[in-house]
């Protein structure tokens, strides 16, 4: 039997293009968009077009959130390689644990160190669904680095547990 006998029927009836009447559905109205523009030399890695995106896209949002003073100069989380994006960092949903998601924009693999503002007792590589995987050994003095090779074009988790 021919494919097309056999998918016959597996789709909606009818018409679903421009004949539906769906006005709420044409974003009508006025709209204000932003842009930029960032001339650069060489490459785009190397000139950190992603990292300069994200920093004007999404500045960081600092919030207080006890009533003691906060340590100046204190930071959560470096990561100086501009060929690696960080994409998002949230607390564990079960465990006081912090997840960081990172991805590789370049075509090679890169070792990349990330270092943390407060010692690490321990981190691991996890799956999106922050599932523990293999373990990763905290380095440095203090034991504040994680070292982690991420290879081109991929999305890694970690979670890592502070002291």
């Amino acid at each position: 039997r021919p494919v097309s006998a056999s998918c016959r029927g597996a789709t909606r009836r009818g018409n679903a293009g421009p004949t539906i009447f769906t006005p709420e559905a044409q974003c009508l109205g006025a709209h204000a968009f932003d842009f930029a523009v960032m001339p650069y030399a060489g490459g785009w890695l190397d000139a950190d077009v992603a990292g300069a995106s994200a920093r004007w896209r999404c500045p960081p949002l600092s919030v207080q959130g006890v009533t003691a003073p906060a340590t100046a100069g204190a930071w959560l989380l470096r990561c100086g390689d501009p060929r690696i994006q960080v994409t998002a960092v949230k607390r564990h949903q079960e465990r006081d644990t912090l997840i960081v998601r990172l991805c590789n924009l370049a075509d090679e693999t890169v070792a990349l160190p990330l270092a943390f503002g407060r010692d690490v007792t321990g981190a691991w590589r996890s799956n999106l669904l922050e599932e523990r995987g293999t373990g990763l050994a905290p380095d440095g003095d203090p034991r504040n680095r994680v070292t982690l090779d991420l290879s081109p074009h991929r999305i890694a988790t970690i979670e890592v547990a502070f002291a």
